[in-house]
């Protein structure tokens, strides 16, 4: 992080044309360095400068907004055609939203996303403060998923929506992240780089983006590593039951993390955790395992893969039990006359209801799959 201003020059030369930078000098120092060294008949003068503890988080948020209004001339130079007052109206907005603290940008990637990712682990103490109503980058995550889901009569195109989404999270938003290891992680017209995908859930974690570690999780279990895996989903539930930030929860996409964490489990073998945060949303867990299983009906019928029926069959059982009636405790056994249920999570022997198998039987509940849904 390094303090430095933003500033806006003139010249008389360049007619409705201001040159937008940073420098980690007094700007006159730098203005005087431009002036002698590009040639220009007329020198460049300081129209207004302002000072942020991190430049480099500043001058990527006015430049974006500047090019989200279309006033950029060039992609890569610090041109733009609009009126002083307009330019420095997006400056003091960078600076009310900063509000002098910046995002950790150390020991960056040296690619073409360098601004975005960084090479530091993940800090397990992020906060959970409240955004407020309205974020300079909600309308950019808004335009991106009309592009990449297709809505609002808007023809899918993710390349512009992962275009908008890094414009988004350039601008601060954590939820971009997500999106952005998405995009990378499943592809879909764009070409697919796990390495990439992980690397924005990693830092999006890093930021205070607990979803994150739910696709961190799905990326440790595809690669059968399953102790990470748990570890990714263990920091799921502990920091979004720390503080829940508004941002990420507008979508509701919690009870479908929760589907794919005890699907994981029972996979797995594994006992289910974190049933007191699951049970809050228990009744929506148990709707989308219903219209799963509902959708494989309809779609298989009676040709349909018996296999798949019964364990979408048993999951759905086990959520009924275990996240809304309750009728029997965890701890406790079903009796040998009953259908043996999975009450922790564990998948039952036929032979002996009351025992769990173990870990060196394999689980009939198959590969792990992704959940998709419309924000």
């Amino acid at each position: 992080m390094v303090g430095g201003y933003i500033y806006v020059l003139v010249n008389s030369s360049m007619p409705g044309l201001l040159k937008v930078g940073k420098t980690s000098r007094e700007p006159s120092e730098r203005v005087a360095e431009l002036s002698s060294a590009t040639g220009v008949a007329t020198p460049f003068i300081v129209a207004f400068e302002q000072w942020f503890a991190d430049c480099d988080a500043a001058e990527d948020y006015v430049h974006t907004i500047l090019e989200q209004k279309g006033v950029r001339q060039s992609k890569n130079r610090e041109f733009f055609r609009a009126a002083p007052n307009e330019v420095i109206r997006v400056i003091l907005e960078a600076a009310n939203f900063l509000g002098g603290v910046s995002p950790e940008t150390s020991e960056i990637i040296q690619d073409d996303d360098f601004d975005l990712l960084s090479s530091e682990e993940i800090d397990d103490d992020f906060g959970s403060s409240c955004p407020p109503a309205v974020m300079p980058w909600d309308d950019l995550l808004k335009e991106a998923d009309r592009h990449y889901l297709g809505y609002d009569g808007y023809i899918k195109d993710a390349q512009e929506a992962l275009k908008l989404y890094k414009d988004a999270a350039r601008l601060g938003s954590i939820r971009a992240y997500d999106d952005i290891g998405r995009c990378y992680l499943f592809g879909n017209n764009i070409s697919q780089d796990w390495q990439k995908a992980f690397q924005y859930f990693k830092e999006g974690a890093k930021r205070g983006n607990y979803y994150c570690y739910s696709q961190l999780a799905y990326i440790f279990d595809i690669n059968e590593d399953t102790e990470n895996c748990l570890k990714a989903w263990g920091l799921f539930f502990s920091k979004r039951n720390s503080g829940i930030n508004k941002e990420l929860e507008i979508s509701g996409t919690f009870p479908y993390s929760c589907v794919e964490y005890i699907e994981f489990c029972l996979r797995k073998m594994i006992d289910v955790e974190y049933l007191a945060e699951m049970r809050k949303v228990g009744s929506e867990i148990v709707e989308i395992f219903e219209s799963s299983q509902k959708s494989s009906s309809e779609s298989n019928g009676y040709d349909g893969d018996m296999g798949r029926q019964w364990r979408k069959s048993m999951t759905l059982d086990w959520a009924r039990e275990n996240l809304i009636a309750r009728s029997v405790p965890v701890s406790s056994a079903p009796s040998s006359e009953e259908q043996p249920s999975m009450p922790q999570g564990r998948v039952r022997s036929t032979e002996n209801p009351g025992v769990s198998d173990g870990p060196e039987r394999s689980s009939p509940f198959g590969k792990p799959r992704r959940w998709w849904w419309n924000r």
